[in-house]
């Protein structure tokens, strides 16, 4: 545990602001998929107007080893959240039990982010464009 805290301490040292402020977002193996949300989300930062420059302060926070390995090939700031006996790489349904761990896993982390002196911002965009895929999807 202790080397898994160390790890995000460095990960957190680089990218954050000087003012000790990160971006935090999540993905898992589905939204990792290759030209799906995970790299449409990236692609926001790089193309939008003058967004490029948060890229650097972006961690992003996965919940698989599959989503962790895909991060590690596009973004130099992943950390991989794991969590004994449960595999977050499939769709959590709201309030499931499943869902429920995660959603507590993802506190104990931002805890802990805190702990360590960090302020964050955290994303939930990851969601939206998520839905936005499927509406296009089924609707073109």
């Amino acid at each position: 545990m202790e080397k898994k805290v160390d790890e995000l301490k460095n990960i957190l040292k680089e990218a954050a602001t000087s003012s000790k402020t990160i971006i935090i977002t999540a993905v898992n193996h589905a939204w990792a998929e290759p030209n799906f949300t995970f790299d449409l989300f990236l692609e926001s930062f790089k193309f939008g107007n003058e967004t490029r420059i948060f890229l650097k302060h972006l961690v992003v926070i996965a919940l698989d080893q599959q989503a962790y390995t895909r991060c590690l090939k596009l973004h130099p700031y992943c950390y991989n959240l794991t969590t004994k006996g449960v595999d977050f790489s499939e769709e959590a349904y709201f309030m499931a039990p499943d869902y429920l761990k995660l959603v507590w896993r993802r506190i104990d982390f931002l805890h802990t982010v805190l702990q360590l002196g960090y302020n964050f911002i955290l994303t939930v965009l990851l969601s939206l464009l998520s839905y936005i895929h499927h509406q296009i999807k089924y609707t073109c």
